[in-house]
């Protein structure tokens, strides 16, 4: 009789797809369209999610009052907790901090890690000179990491849907769960 093997990921494919998992979460919370979450490597990454957002035209017009820097800053802020999500979903699934609020660790991991420029591009452009960029990264990487904490449910399914599946549309899986609530923007 031949036995058949079952295969089994390994912790690597698990982290990535907890890495994807947790962009899929948070980008749908805030509201964007997610169509696909892959974690087939390709070029240099492990795997990718991909977000869509409809900026109404008005927005996309509207002259930078106080008002609509306000609201911008709101938006970069959550944009900083979506791409820092990746690394808070590694963090559920080892237990290891992904992210250190250390200049020289800053500097290290921002040649590698493009999650991480982009979270700072979004910082910069909400920082304006009222915190550190380091304090902003860590206050978002917290809130992301709280918001993934409380929706864990939600990870696990996309989790072992990618490990299964490989490539998904993540409003397939999801659609049995309750709906994930939108997070709310550190300050």
């Amino acid at each position: 009789m031949n036995a058949v093997r079952a295969w089994r990921p390994s912790t690597q494919d698990v982290v990535v797809a907890a890495h994807e998992a947790s962009h899929a979460i948070l980008g749908i919370a805030t509201g964007a369209r997610v169509p696909v979450v892959s974690i087939v490597p390709s070029g240099d990454t492990d795997g990718h999610t991909i977000l869509h957002r409809d900026v109404p035209r008005e927005r996309r017009r509207q002259r930078r009052t106080r008002v609509s820097r306000v609201f911008l800053r709101h938006e970069a802020i959550l944009e900083a907790q979506v791409a820092l999500a990746g690394r808070a979903g590694e963090q559920l699934v080892t237990g290891w901090p992904q992210f250190a609020a250390d200049p020289e660790w800053l500097d290290y991991a921002l040649d590698w890690d493009s999650d991480l420029r982009r979270a700072l591009e979004c910082v910069l452009c909400a920082s304006a000179g009222r915190r550190s960029v380091l304090a902003w990264l860590a206050s978002a990487y917290d809130a992301a990491l709280a918001y993934l904490f409380a929706h864990t449910l939600h990870v696990n399914v996309l989790v072992g849907a990618l490990l299964e599946y490989w490539v998904i549309d993540p409003q397939r899986f999801l659609a049995e769960l309750p709906p994930v609530g939108a997070p709310t923007p550190t300050k």
